[in-house]
């Protein structure tokens, strides 16, 4: 699942504390992500630390998820 990005989300990444806010704005905006599940999401940075996109590779279990190298790397 790819997620669109609104303009003040493509800021530059400063801190795990920046990462946290992303993800908080996106993951309370996505219904249709599954709160009681493990989900494995990828946060792609170019060369100046501003976010190019955020996408979810994997939803697993209620305590686990299962990724394969390949998927994360395949990220666009």
């Amino acid at each position: 699942m790819n997620i669109r990005l609104k303009s003040h989300q493509k800021d530059i990444i400063y801190s795990p504390a920046s990462i946290f806010e992303l993800m908080k704005d996106i993951l309370l905006r996505r219904n249709r992500v599954s709160r009681g599940r493990e989900n494995l999401w990828v946060v792609s940075l170019d060369g100046y630390d501003r976010v190019i996109g955020v996408e979810l590779v994997s939803m697993g279990t209620c305590n686990e998820t299962l990724v394969c190298v390949k998927e994360v790397f395949v990220v666009h």
